[in-house]
């Protein structure tokens, strides 16, 4: 009987608090940079004006802008490597044309070695 009182003691011990969260976050500043996932889940406090309070909106912002960045270079890799395919579909096409219209092994020939 004596263990469930220190259950309910652990609990109230473990338990999370905003004092506990301010104070680890005060203590490990760099928590959100290695965490970013975790700004997309938070709700963004309205702008404050004063010192010592982060502007979380700013934050979030240039995580959202880093990210935007990426996918513009990624969809940039994607557009060149689409022109890239296409030049050389359209060489491969001129290719099996060209021999198609061969009338014979010398015609062949010459088509693969031009």
């Amino acid at each position: 009987m004596g263990g469930h009182k220190n259950d309910a003691s652990v609990e109230d011990t473990d338990a999370l608090t905003d004092d506990k969260i301010t104070e680890y976050l005060a203590n490990n500043p760099d928590f959100l940079a290695r965490n970013p996932e975790i700004v997309k889940s938070l709700t963004a406090p309205s702008r404050w004006d004063g010192d010592g309070v982060a502007d979380m909106q700013k934050f979030m912002l240039e995580q959202l802008r880093g990210e935007i960045d990426n996918l513009r270079d990624c969809a940039q890799d994607v557009i060149e490597t689409s022109r890239t395919n296409m030049s050389i579909q359209t060489r491969v096409h001129t290719a099996v044309l060209a021999l198609l219209s061969a009338d014979g092994f010398a015609d062949t020939v010459k088509v693969v070695t031009d």
